[in-house]
């Protein structure tokens, strides 16, 4: 099924991909003909983690077609056990969320598509990276350019987060409190845990608790815009992210950082959109 933009200057096509694991859920949103001036470029969406995901749809779909419009051609995957794909969450690996994301190069590529600009968000920046680091060296594929929506920079932050929502919950529910602590206790004992809907097993928490966006780095001469999303108290970047831009700089990356002030919509109670972020990211990577 395909359904066109009123104004014609992009379709959408909804479609599975076969993998290995399972078929993934995608949504190719594809210039018009009149519209496709890049026609050998794709931006490759790289998710953020479980909930986050669903939270950001919108503002994903969006930022999406403001890219169509301008040309490019936009792959959105739905990984291994989430969204649409097949799969349970609970089952999935870090591993296999990689091999997904090289379906979608490898889809992308039978389609003409020779260079890429990987799009992250959250913990999706340091997948993103991960992916282009796996890429064969004397492969015909070419990232030249990295968006990073939020990166998340250390994946243990992200997991006690994540846990900490098992004791709002327990809060809520007058059950009794559980510590992230405990729950890394529980998950090392080999039990998922099941928090916010979602059942974690002990090898992906494992995986997300050692990841570090400071282990992973674009190849020199790669261009990466890094847009930071800052409530009104918080005004410039973590001293962790700063650390990194500097070094990645210090290393002939070339390191854009965007501040824009706005709610985290990743995470907000209601699905939020921020136009401040969608045209940043439009007239950057356009211009």
């Amino acid at each position: 099924m395909i359904t066109a933009k009123a104004d014609n200057t992009y379709t959408v096509t909804p479609q599975f991909i076969s993998s290995s694991n399972g078929r993934l859920f995608s949504l190719l949103y594809t210039p018009t003909p009149e519209q496709n001036k890049h026609p050998k470029t794709a931006i490759l969406y790289f998710p953020p983690f479980a909930e986050e995901q669903n939270k950001s749809r919108r503002m994903v779909a969006l930022q999406a077609r403001q890219f169509s419009q301008a040309g490019y051609a936009v792959l959105i995957v739905d990984l291994f056990g989430s969204g649409d794909s097949e799969g349970d969450f609970g089952d999935a690996s870090w591993e296999i969320w990689q091999q997904d994301m090289g379906v979608a190069i490898d889809w992308l590529q039978d389609k003409g598509f020779d260079q890429f600009i990987f799009w992250g968000l959250r913990l999706g920046a340091i997948m993103a990276l991960q992916t282009a680091a796996l890429l064969p060296k004397k492969t015909k594929i070419k990232v030249i350019k990295y968006i990073f929506w939020q990166p998340t920079v250390q994946g243990e932050m992200l997991l006690t987060q994540f846990l900490r929502l098992r004791m709002a919950a327990d809060f809520i529910s007058g059950n009794t409190k559980v510590t992230p602590t405990e729950l890394r206790q529980e998950l090392s004992k080999g039990n998922n845990l099941n928090i916010a809907g979602y059942s974690i097993s002990p090898a992906l928490a494992r995986t997300i608790d050692r990841l570090d966006l400071k282990n992973v780095k674009p190849m020199p001469g790669t261009k990466v815009l890094w847009l930071e999303i800052l409530s009104i108290e918080s005004r410039s970047l973590s001293k962790l992210s700063e650390e990194i831009v500097q070094q990645w700089r210090l290393e002939n990356i070339e390191t854009e950082v965007v501040n824009i002030m706005g709610k985290p919509f990743w995470n907000s109670l209601e699905i939020t959109e921020l136009p401040a972020l969608l045209e940043a990211t439009t007239k950057r990577v356009t211009q």
